[in-house]
């Protein structure tokens, strides 16, 4: 009996055991005068595929927005979001030469879609790493275009990468709607790394976490911070 309680206990250790702390962070207000949440990147790098697992925590440590990226030789496989704080879930998976999205709503209800695979297809979780994949192009100002899994809306969306105003010690690129129209609706994005390593040091716009305002969840423009992990 003692083995079998022993046995149990260990399980989530074992669950996770070959998870690597990536990274970690905090989110404030965009004037960064109050924290709202941590955030904490872990990955598994498995024999036949590689997994990447964000969590978001309010300030008591409770999860309320959990992603998980699943990569096969750093191609897409899958992408799924638990937002707790709203209870909806959401699913990205390539299919063939299909992607597939499906959103669960908090009332149990499920929408589905399918596109074909476009080409620079990635979801959010990927973006700083292709940022850095494309490093030379954009601090030379070339535009560099992505197609954008958005989970929440069951279809692609594109963005356009791009050079920023930067100052002294810092590399920063926008993200922001390819189409004119969408531009004129939604912020840009803005990911400030450290040119010396290609660290991410912040980022300012929207990010998974809402705030509740007058009792419903609101978007949450945020800044964002970014610390080495040990």
């Amino acid at each position: 009996m003692k083995s079998l309680l022993f046995f149990t206990l260990m399980i989530p250790c074992l669950v996770f055991a070959k998870e690597k702390q990536t990274s970690k962070g905090e989110l404030f207000d965009l004037d960064g005068k109050t924290k709202r949440f941590s955030y904490e990147r872990f990955h598994d790098e498995g024999a036949e595929q590689q997994t990447d697992r964000s969590l978001y925590k309010d300030l008591q440590g409770d999860v309320m927005v959990e992603e998980k990226l699943i990569t096969k030789n750093g191609e897409f496989v899958s992408y799924a979001i638990d937002h707790k704080q709203t209870g909806e879930k959401g699913l990205v998976e390539k299919r063939g030469d299909k992607i597939f999205f499906q959103k669960t709503k908090s009332d149990g209800k499920v929408d589905t879609d399918t596109e074909s695979y476009p080409s620079h297809f990635m979801v959010g979780m990927q973006i700083v790493s292709y940022m850095r994949q494309h490093w030379d192009a954009l601090k030379g100002g070339k535009k560099v275009e992505i197609r954008l899994g958005v989970w929440s809306r069951t279809e692609t969306i594109g963005f356009r990468l791009r050079k920023g105003d930067s100052k002294a010690g810092e590399f920063v690129v926008v993200m922001e709607p390819s189409s004119f129209f969408i531009r004129s609706l939604v912020d840009p994005l803005h990911f400030y790394f450290d040119p010396s390593d290609k660290r991410l040091v912040k980022i300012t716009g929207r990010t998974q976490p809402k705030i509740k305002k007058d009792g419903k969840w609101k978007d949450f423009d945020a800044l964002s911070k970014y610390y080495p992990v040990q």
